[in-house]
């Protein structure tokens, strides 16, 4: 077995000291043993002293802290910090305030193994493409309950499932049956190989606001040949944070003008007028 085989956690953060203590209280407590993964923590220039939040958890797990200055937003910039620093064969994008199941490392290695090349999508509770509708249920639930049994309780209210969750129900989670399966390579949790990523150059740095990046990164990864492929259960969760929706459906519009320009496909002009799932439908 290779010697680096394991996990390397990437989580950019912003300003989300709170929340992203919660995603790191989750990935200590992880099935998969703590030499099997690591956790890279790269700041986009926060103002709340995100670095002492995470200090302490350098004695628990393996934990590494990079910071860039604020300089706008850069979240390909900062992923991108990450990717040249993994240690560990696997990548796996997180975001901060995103809540990992004891099994999630655990799925995603096994994952890796059998699939090496390939791209593994995950979905997760709470997850809406711009809005936090349900938000009160589902931090309600999180309130009374340890994050794992919180699973189980969410399992029951199909209100919180991913919004891509009826959608891939209805392809019976064959997502290999998809021609254009990258329009659903989100990176709230998304696992790819760290050799691969490296060699298409990591993420586009020109996204400099929100939406896209992932998406665009999914088409370079598709044209390269790999295979995708969806976690069969829900090992996260989302938890909610303010979202100015009207504002992110603006930026994403300009990001998909530059996506089209760039790889002037069908599917990246249908982009332009239509949700994921109607481009999937038309392509």
């Amino acid at each position: 077995m290779n010697a680096n085989q394991g996990i390397s956690i990437i989580i950019p953060t912003y300003n989300s000291r709170d929340i992203l203590k919660k995603t790191l209280d989750s990935l200590v407590d992880q099935y998969l043993s703590k030499d099997k993964y690591e956790v890279l923590i790269i700041d986009d220039g926060s103002s709340d002293d995100t670095r002492s939040m995470v200090e302490p958890y350098k004695s628990i797990i393996n934990v590494s802290y990079f910071y860039q200055q604020d300089s706008g937003f850069r979240v390909a910039k900062a992923r991108n910090i990450g990717i040249d620093s993994a240690i560990f064969n696997r990548i796996l994008f997180f975001d901060a305030g995103m809540l990992a199941s004891p099994m999630l490392l655990q799925k995603h290695y096994v994952s890796s193994l059998s699939n090496s090349s390939g791209v593994t999508i995950g979905m997760s509770y709470g997850i809406n493409e711009f809005t936090t509708e349900n938000s009160e249920d589902l931090v309600g639930i999180l309130e009374k309950n340890s994050v794992a049994d919180a699973f189980s309780v969410m399992k029951q209210n199909t209100q919180l499932f991913d919004c891509r969750y009826e959608y891939l129900k209805s392809i019976n989670f064959e997502i290999n049956t998809v021609t254009v399966p990258w329009i659903l390579c989100w990176t709230s949790h998304l696992s790819c190989s760290t050799e691969i990523i490296r060699e298409l150059g990591g993420f586009d740095e020109y996204f400099s606001s929100w939406g896209g990046e992932d998406v665009e990164l999914g088409i370079r990864l598709f044209q390269f040949g790999c295979k995708f492929q969806l976690m069969d259960s829900f090992e996260s969760i989302h938890y909610p944070h303010y979202k100015d929706g009207e504002k992110r459906k603006e930026t994403a519009k300009q990001n998909i003008d530059y996506i089209d320009k760039k790889h002037n496909l069908h599917a990246t002009k249908l982009m332009k007028n239509h949700g994921w799932q109607e481009v999937i439908r038309l392509a």
